[in-house]
């Protein structure tokens, strides 16, 4: 679940996405089909929030006419039990108010031409021609069955309608390969193959295309009779990072997508779940407001900077253990270079670096010879029971201990840098180091908000609707 900031947030990006796509595909049935099942797709992606089809069906049904009502139409036609309900009754709401779209009557209605099974080298082709009545070009939906994965559905799509003679070539561009010689079969029995093939997928917890995943309701349905007759399958939306951003509100929706991204990733790694939102988010700023803002490149130096330079000067770890912050500055490389968009020293260098000097840094970050005044302040309040994020609690803290009094922690202190507080520390903000260099002219201090939002990248294309979706962080 999400808080309600982030719901604002989540319906601002879709809608704003959903709308261009909806405009893109117009009235035109096929272009609307392939968006809905993309859609639906999407929804099957990993991280994609829980309130993703409510925000959808939400930005469908805002414009209120003819678009809303045929992508309304596709998605109740094409969407397993449950989210078809919740389709047609907004479908129905339009209804009511007089909206409608003349392609309501021909989603859902492609029949199968042809059905041919290709074998390759290691895998398996199942090709379906389909075609709606009354539309003159068919289109063609392909499925790959890779037999080294045990005979899992990995790969597939539905095109668009096309001319016959232009069928091989777009297979060709499509796989990367040309499609091996085909045999005409029955089309149940291609159904029974596939049927196979996406429940191993489903069972092996194999992750598919969006494209493959948007095909699969379509192929069901013509198939079958309907969108569900196949296994549900898992989406790896293939979530590029794009470290680019222009401005200080771009960098900030940016960050609470990393860090979302990377504590998902890690799945049930305790030492990540302790300390790893603090971590990648103190990475993040501190090559945002101190460096050159080149927010993926890293090198052995920028990380001796950012742990002995930075961290343990700056940045309070309360309730996190200072032990587990090499790890979780290693695993965040790591993801970052999972995901293409790690740049400067190689990975293995930067892990080696913070695995050498992983002891040291944690004992100069334990070290109060060691903090700055702005961290030295926050350790204080925190450790005088005073919330460093309540104004007020901070004046009544600081009228009751006088002009003339003043508190150091002292290396005897127990276990300063993990003292309670339940929810990420507090750092010290980039005014307080300097804003890309420029030297500040006071400290200041930011709180990392609680909890964090997740934030889906819509894009139109072939590719359908992609979204962030890639699980494993290395170590």
């Amino acid at each position: 679940m999400v808080a309600s900031r982030q719901m604002d947030a989540l319906r601002r990006q879709v809608g704003g996405d959903v709308e261009t796509m909806m405009a893109v595909a117009g009235d035109d049935v096929a272009a609307v089909e392939l968006l809905a099942a993309s859609l639906l797709a999407s929804f099957q992606a990993l991280w994609a929030p829980a309130e993703l089809p409510e925000v959808v069906l939400e930005a469908i049904e805002g414009p209120g006419d003819a678009r809303s009502a045929g992508l309304l139409a596709a998605m109740a036609v094409l969407a397993r039990p449950g989210f078809a309900e919740l389709a047609g009754t907004r479908l129905e709401r339009l209804h009511r108010a007089g909206v409608r779209s003349p392609i309501e009557e021909q989603v859902g209605a492609l029949e199968v031409v042809e059905a041919q099974v290709a074998e390759g080298d290691g895998f398996q082709v199942l090709a379906v021609l389909l075609r709606r009545r009354g539309q003159r070009h068919p289109q063609l939906a392909i499925v790959v069955v890779d037999h080294d994965e045990r005979g899992t559905a990995s790969d597939g799509f539905l095109t668009p309608p096309m001319q016959a003679r232009s069928i091989p070539e777009a297979a060709r561009k499509a796989t990367g390969a040309t499609m091996p010689p085909g045999v005409k079969v029955e089309p149940g029995v291609l159904a029974e193959v596939l049927e196979s093939a996406l429940a191993r997928a489903a069972t092996e917890d194999v992750l598919v295309s969006v494209e493959l995943a948007a095909a699969v309701p379509v192929l069901s349905l013509a198939l079958r009779g309907h969108p569900a007759a196949f296994a549900a399958v898992a989406v790896d939306a293939g979530h590029v990072l794009d470290l680019e951003v222009g401005d200080h509100e771009e960098f900030e929706d940016l960050l609470e997508e990393l860090t979302g991204h990377f504590l998902d990733a890690a799945g049930c790694d305790s030492v990540v779940a302790s300390a790893g939102d603090l971590v990648a988010r103190t990475m993040l700023d501190w090559k945002w407001r101190t460096t050159d803002g080149e927010l993926g490149w890293w090198t052995c130096s920028d990380l001796d900077a950012f742990l002995f330079g930075y961290f343990c000067g700056s940045v309070a770890t309360i309730d996190v253990p200072v032990a587990d912050v090499p790890d979780c500055v290693a695993a965040f490389l790591c993801f970052l270079d999972e995901h293409d968009a790690l740049e400067g020293d190689r990975l293995e260098e930067l892990v080696s670096f913070v695995d050498e000097r992983g002891a040291s840094f944690v004992d100069a970050a334990t070290d109060p010879d060691e903090w700055g005044l702005a961290k030295v302040l926050v350790m204080g309040l925190w450790e005088a029971g005073v919330d460093p994020d309540d104004p007020a609690a901070v004046a009544t803290w600081a009228e009751r201990l006088g002009s003339g009094a003043a508190w150091a922690p002292q290396a005897s202190d127990p276990d300063p840098c993990s003292l309670c507080g339940g929810r990420p520390g507090p750092q010290v903000s980039g005014e307080a180091q300097g804003h890309r260099g420029r030297p500040a002219s006071s400290p200041g201090l930011i709180l990392n908000p609680p909890g964090r939002r997740q934030r889906l990248s819509l894009r139109v294309g072939r590719d359908g609707l992609s979204a962030p979706g890639r699980r494993g962080t290395c170590r």
